[in-house]
């Protein structure tokens, strides 16, 4: 119906057609064709749901006129100017809290495993030398995970869930988190120092805040031990991809995965382009494009967040016409 609020799904890719069919049910439901026409758009929609190709920033955010509330089916939010939205009373909906849905989601610690068991065996130099033509296993000698290490920074749902993997592979398990949460049979607690001084693979699970924003930097990182191997598939600004990047250069660690970058929130570009020359180079650096929660579980996330909208979107009605 032509007088219904227009809402705007920017990355219409993949998005599950019952969510959008009852998303028209309340909305004029219209789906961005084109990157570049994303803030014409946007002008006088009411709410936008996002993935993570676009940056909402105030610059766009300032272009709309009619905008109630941003919707992204991710947890971590800072492809989001938050401090621009609340300025203009725009509500941010996300998956940031919604522990019974979350844990049915295990897309991200899914891709942390993969990255570590790659670069602990060498996967990815040695599938591309077969495609070379070659055939040569003794150059690609692994490490077995069991009896190693692992150290998990930041135990909330997704450090739960590697911590689970990690004693399944027979490793010992320290974990670091804020909180002073109990801990499962299995799972020692550890302080940071600690974990990058003794564990053989160190993954990140923290939450982009001010307070763990470059949180592992050249101190942390310096403690690591030769072979150990660092993964972050949480947000490139809490790792201080500089210090990183000299690291690797002085090959003074086993290896880095990565699937987020500083880069990627308008954070410092060039560190990142480094990380990503190293891994070009052949350096032990495997870097993939934040596919952490790009799984057939994205649509389940798709879904539930345009019901979040709606439920939303029917609350702030009644409110008005209250």
């Amino acid at each position: 119906m032509e007088n219904q609020p227009k809402l705007l799904i920017t990355e219409p890719d993949g998005f599950p057609a019952d969510a959008e069919a009852r998303l028209s049910e309340h909305f004029l439901v219209q789906k961005l064709a084109s990157a570049d026409a994303l803030a014409d758009a946007a002008a006088d929609a009411v709410g936008l749901l996002i993935r993570l190709h676009h940056r909402i920033d105030a610059d766009l955010l300032a272009r709309t006129t009619q905008l109630r509330f941003v919707a992204t089916s991710t947890t971590g939010l800072t492809h989001i100017d938050l401090e621009a939205a609340q300025r203009r009373d725009i509500a941010i909906l996300s998956l940031k809290g919604e522990e019974a849905f979350l844990r049915s989601i295990h897309s991200t610690a899914e891709l942390a495993w993969g990255l570590a068991i790659s670069l602990m065996r060498h996967i990815p130099p040695a599938a591309a030398s077969v495609n070379r033509g070659e055939w040569d296993r003794y150059r690609f000698l692994g490490r077995e995970m069991r009896g190693r290490r692992l150290g998990i920074v930041g135990y909330g749902r997704l450090g739960e869930i590697m911590g689970r993997y990690g004693l399944a592979f027979g490793m010992s398990v320290w974990a670091n988190d804020i909180r002073d949460q109990p801990l499962p049979d299995g799972i020692e607690r550890k302080t940071l120092a600690d974990i990058f001084a003794s564990c053989d693979i160190i993954s990140i699970h923290l939450p982009a805040t001010g307070e763990t924003r470059g949180l592992i930097g050249k101190d942390l990182l310096g403690r690591m031990l030769p072979d150990a191997i660092l993964i972050n598939t949480a947000r490139g600004d809490v790792v201080d991809e500089a210090a990183l990047a000299h690291l690797i250069e002085q090959r003074r660690i086993g290896g880095v995965g990565l699937d987020v970058l500083n880069e990627e929130t308008g954070g410092q570009q060039e560190a990142s382009r480094r990380l990503r020359a190293q891994a070009e180079a052949g350096y032990p650096v495997l870097i993939t494009p934040h596919i952490g929660g790009a799984t057939d579980a994205m649509p389940r996330a798709e879904a539930f967040m345009a019901d979040k909208a709606i439920a939303w979107w029917r609350s702030a009605q009644n409110m008005v016409g209250g």
